[in-house]
């Protein structure tokens, strides 16, 4: 399979009527904080969560992941790509649900 269209820009603004728009816009951008990220104890501090993230969000800080950017992508790659699996999301369900890896991507 080949990429047959690249395109860049700002996704995240939407267009949907009225109050569609204004209930989505706001759920999805409370979601977005990254303050909702929680760290287990385990981490080993190999970075791989940082280096991985898109928006440039976590730096590690003593050898521990640190959110610097009070949002982000919400693509959850450091969660799935953690080796340790201590980096939750939310309320903790994360942790029910596991991680996944795309069996085509090399990490």
């Amino acid at each position: 399979m080949r990429l047959q269209e690249r395109a860049e820009g700002n996704f995240v603004e939407k267009e949907k009527p009225g109050i569609t728009s204004m209930v989505s816009s706001t759920m999805f951008e409370r979601d977005r904080r990254t303050k909702n990220f929680i760290l287990d104890d385990g981490c080993t501090g190999c970075g791989l969560c940082a280096s991985k993230c898109p928006a440039h969000a976590i730096e590690i800080q003593d050898g521990r992941p640190v959110w610097v950017k009070e949002q982000c992508e919400l693509c959850l790659r450091c969660l799935h790509h953690c080796p340790q699996f201590v980096i939750q999301y939310g309320d903790g369900k994360t942790r029910e649900h596991g991680q996944y890896r795309n069996p085509h991507v090399k990490v």
